[in-house]
Parts: structure tokens; sequence; C-alpha cells
């Protein structure tokens, strides 16, 4: 009896596809991350989220850092798509 295995379900063009949609959902995240930071650490201490001393001010400036990384990520992941998809 073979072993089942999960790449045995997918071609090569779906697991492109497939990577594409997991890659736009991390640069989802990468992008949200800074943001879902600061509003939880300013709401645990209860100052205001835009302060940077004693709020999640200072976790917004890894916005800065994060979103180009974030687009960067979407564009690749657009890329993939669309190249796999004109394939067919």
């Amino acid at each position: 009896m073979k072993d089942f295995r999960y790449s045995d379900l997918m071609t090569k063009d779906s697991r492109f596809l497939h990577v594409s949609r997991i890659l736009r959902w991390i640069a989802f995240f990468v992008i949200a991350l800074p943001v879902v930071s600061a509003v939880l650490s300013s709401g645990i201490n209860g100052s205001n989220m835009f302060d940077e001393s004693s709020g999640g001010g200072a976790t917004l400036w890894l916005e800065a850092i994060t979103f180009p990384l974030g687009v960067a990520l979407f564009v690749a992941a657009t890329v993939i798509s669309l190249v796999q998809r004109r394939r067919k």
C-alpha cells in the first residue's frame, strides 16, 4: 500500500497558487502586527496608543519596517499567482 502524501493531491500549479495565498496572509499579518501590538499594549497600560513614552506608540515605529516588507510579500504573492494563472 502506498503512503499517503498531501503533495500527491496537488499539482505543481495548484501548489504555487496555494503558496501565493499563504504569502498574502503572511503579508497581512506582517503589516497589521505593529498596530495590533500598539492597541493591546495601550489597553493594558490604560494610556494613549500614540504616546511613545508610556503607551504603545513606540511599537508603531515598527510599521516603517513591516509595511514595506508586507507590501513586498504581497506583490511577490500576486506575481506568483498571475504567472501561474497565465501558464494555464
